[in-house]
């Protein structure tokens, strides 16, 4: 399943890559999102950041994808590789649970289009799992979106409050 979101901001890219590692817009995001982040390593070299985020979606899944998972919750590691120079995020979700049926991945851009700031994410999420897979992907897809959408607006009225 392709994923694909466009949010568009009123700021430089700089600083809505700034906020993305504000630690204080952290807390307001994950209120926002439902998904609660905690960074467990860092390492920068050059003009590349990498990161890994243990993630935990707060949204109760369905029945049938709580005992495929065996978790009322979503839990899964980040790997991010963040190059500014090119103003890039490449990502990577491994789950804590199947690891070897799902790929989920892709790339978030921030850059300027019409004189305002896009935040452009492309990716794929890939279940396979007899039965279930789509289901599971299409679950998945709308916790990404719905995620993105809470954020975007939590970033919007952030940037306004503190321009």
């Amino acid at each position: 399943m392709k994923i694909h979101f466009r949010h568009a901001f009123d700021c430089e890219p700089e600083q809505l890559w700034a906020l993305l590692a504000n630690p204080d817009f952290e807390r307001i995001l994950e209120a926002k999102s439902n998904v609660r982040r905690v960074e467990t390593s860092r390492e920068v070299e050059g003009e590349i950041e990498r990161s890994v985020h243990e993630c935990t979606s707060l949204h109760e899944l369905p029945s049938f994808a709580t005992k495929v998972l065996g978790s009322r919750h979503l839990v899964y590691d980040q790997h991010s590789s963040l190059h500014r120079g090119r103003g890039e995020l490449t990502w990577r979700i491994v789950p804590r649970v199947l690891t070897d049926r799902v790929d989920a991945g892709g790339v978030t851009r921030i850059f300027r289009e019409d004189g305002r700031c896009i935040r452009e994410v492309n990716g794929a999420v890939d279940v396979r799992v007899r039965l279930v897979g789509s289901k599971l992907e299409a679950i998945l897809g709308r916790v990404v979106e719905t995620s993105y959408a809470n954020a975007a607006e939590a970033m919007r009225a952030y940037l306004l409050e503190h321009p």
